[in-house]
């Protein structure tokens, strides 16, 4: 990524990269809550799976960010983001005239993919207050009938300007109809503030930047009312972006036969594997907390892990089943 990328998604993008500046700089760290015996299967066999977005617990929400698109398409006309998009268009238009009904036609025509086919992992901001304890709510998700997990993540690699993984990231934004028209509001201000400069940026490379604006807001947005759970992605969309290091595979999981995208964890990549990526493991309640965590120990260790048995920690909350 060269300079004017960075410039480019400062416009476009200007959340995503104070978000992940803040993330990597301040050196905080993610959080993978899991069941155990996912938690275990990640770290022996060195992978972390991407599922389809159509069968996770909140598969319903992967239809907000559309919906958030249709709105400005479909009546009633002159909705708060219609309102928001319209500015975006027509700033972008007098750079260069047509180029968002450009961006929007390709968007349209990838939607089913991105829609259908885009595959994640889900990570969560890990506070400093919730460092012992881990979150209450994820607790009583992934602790009703099994023992939770929550691998805590070095943050190193979101700091990656690359696409050799194959994968990408971006933290989820929770935004209400008004609050994304005053986001797109302000993407059409600095578009304005730097038509000069953006003048000088080939129209494929504008139109590129519109179209993963769009596609950010389909995939990357959920209701508000889940903003408790901060959560990043790491997604791939099948059929659109390069496979690279990902491996395919099916995989039957809950009965339902299913395509897994698998990232490896063992170094390939320098800087992403287990040893390198996995800051601590906090077990959550469980009669089987010190059983569940020597095998993880174990496990850690095998994977070159420095001082694993320490990096071992056990929530103390009483989570009432």
């Amino acid at each position: 990524m060269d300079d004017i990328d960075f410039v480019l998604l400062g416009l476009f993008a200007a959340d995503d990269v104070n978000k992940r500046t803040e993330l990597v700089l301040n050196q905080k760290k993610l959080i993978h809550y899991c069941s155990a015996d996912t938690a275990l299967k990640i770290i022996k066999n060195r992978e972390i799976w991407l599922r389809n977005v159509r069968v996770m617990n909140d598969y319903m929400e992967v239809n907000h960010g559309f919906n958030l698109i249709k709105k400005s398409l479909q009546p009633p006309v002159d909705t708060a983001i219609e309102t928001g998009m319209n500015e975006v268009r027509k700033a972008l238009d007098v750079i260069h005239p047509g180029i968002a009904d450009e961006a929007f036609s390709r968007f349209q025509t990838w939607s089913p993919f991105i829609q259908y086919e885009t595959y994640v992992t889900c990570l969560s901001e890990h506070l400093d207050d919730e460092n012992e304890d881990g979150r209450l709510s994820m607790w009583r998700n992934y602790s009703s009938g099994q023992a939770g997990v929550g691998i805590v993540i070095n943050t190193s690699m979101f700091a990656r300007t690359d696409d050799a993984l194959g994968v990408y990231s971006s933290p989820v934004t929770y935004l209400s109809d008004l609050a994304l028209e005053h986001s797109l509001m302000q993407v059409a201000q600095r578009i304005r503030e730097r038509a000069a400069f953006l003048s000088t940026v080939p129209r494929e490379t504008l139109i590129g930047q519109y179209f993963l604006l769009l596609r950010t807001i389909s995939h990357g947005s959920k209701h508000p009312g889940f903003k408790e759970e901060r959560e990043w992605r790491i997604f791939h969309t099948f059929g659109m972006d390069e496979l690279k290091i990902l491996k395919v595979t099916s995989e039957s999981l809950g009965g339902v036969p299913q395509r897994i995208l698998k990232l490896p964890l063992d170094g390939t990549i320098e800087g992403i594997s287990i040893a390198d990526l996995v800051d601590k493991i906090l077990v959550g309640p469980s009669q089987y907390q010190y059983v569940i965590g020597m095998a993880l120990a174990d496990e850690l260790d095998r994977a070159g892990k420095k001082d694993a048995y320490q990096s071992i920690k056990y929530s103390p909350i009483p989570l009432r089943t």
